[in-house]
């Protein structure tokens, strides 16, 4: 089944998805200078990693 038959697809979810993406889980404001944890797969902002 793909995404188009199993889920309704609105651009609003859409934007909300790639705005939960590209903010950081620590200030929750959009990533500055972004870094992966390797250990873990998560992103932070560098500031909020430290």
């Amino acid at each position: 089944t793909s995404w188009r038959t199993s889920t309704r697809w609105c651009p609003g979810s859409a934007a909300r998805s790639l705005q939960d993406e590209l903010t950081c889980p620590v200030c929750l404001e959009y990533f500055n200078d972004p870094v992966l944890v390797a250990e873990c797969g998560h992103n932070f902002c560098r500031a909020c990693e430290k």
